[in-house]
């Protein structure tokens, strides 16, 4: 979860500094695009970590011992 945390902070800053930082067109669309980019990669760690965590957390069916 932490490694989707920090590329996703990694995504939203850069399209906050391209936003804010140049004022070409291109960069600027570039940066709007990482923003959402970056929440929508949160969002996907998020649902894999608790789905990797619920498969962790069951329990282990035993096999039947004879």
């Amino acid at each position: 979860m932490l490694a989707y945390l920090r590329f996703n902070f990694t995504l939203v800053i850069a399209g906050f500094v391209l936003i804010n930082f140049f004022r070409e067109n291109l960069y600027v669309w570039v940066g709007v695009v990482l923003v959402p980019v970056g929440v929508a990669v949160t969002v996907g760690g998020w649902f894999r970590f608790r789905s990797r965590q619920r498969r962790i957390r069951a329990p282990v069916p035993r096999p039947l011992v004879a």
